[in-house]
């Protein structure tokens, strides 16, 4: 577990960021991916932020595999190659397409995996601002630990599914 310690206005914000994922009871194989993205240049991580990552693949075989792992790679490597004043909503953005057309490139190139796709939500924190992308039914939550014995949940996305329609 990693704490972050993020002052702004004389206010700190604490994160504690984990990660851990289970392949399950229903797969032999486990399509989950996450990734904590923290700069170490103190100047670029005020300016861009810190980013967090998780995909779950679906597909069947090892194509969900492959494109989470895809939009876990892709998803930073955009959002942190270009410093040039654009927000970071404009940014992940512009890494979900880019990674998007690369699980789809993957998916042409290998016909095996036609079927593969993959949830993502990224989010970015910068100073006490948080900004949240996402594509499918990986939920991002908010908790509040006001104490130990009764935190406070939020949830802040809404699932991108045929299921959730």
């Amino acid at each position: 577990m990693n704490r972050h310690d993020t002052f702004s206005s004389g206010r700190a914000l604490y994160l504690h960021v984990a990660g851990h994922s289970e392949k399950g009871r229903l797969r032999d194989h486990n399509a989950d991916a996450f990734a904590l993205y923290d700069l170490s240049d103190p100047r670029q991580a005020e300016q861009l932020g810190r980013l967090y990552l998780l995909a779950d693949g679906t597909g069947s075989d090892d194509g969900g595999v492959v494109a989470s792992h895809i939009a876990i790679e892709t998803i930073p490597s955009v959002y942190y190659s270009h410093n040039d004043g654009v927000g970071p909503l404009s940014r992940l953005q512009q890494a979900f397409s880019d990674a998007h057309n690369r699980i789809h490139e993957f998916a042409v190139l290998h016909p095996e995996h036609a079927e593969m796709a993959t949830t993502c939500t990224a989010v970015v924190v910068r100073g006490m601002r948080m900004w949240i992308a996402h594509i499918g039914d990986s939920r991002a939550y908010l908790v509040h630990a006001v104490s130990q014995a009764r935190p406070t949940i939020a949830r802040l996305t809404t699932d991108h599914s045929m299921a959730a329609s």
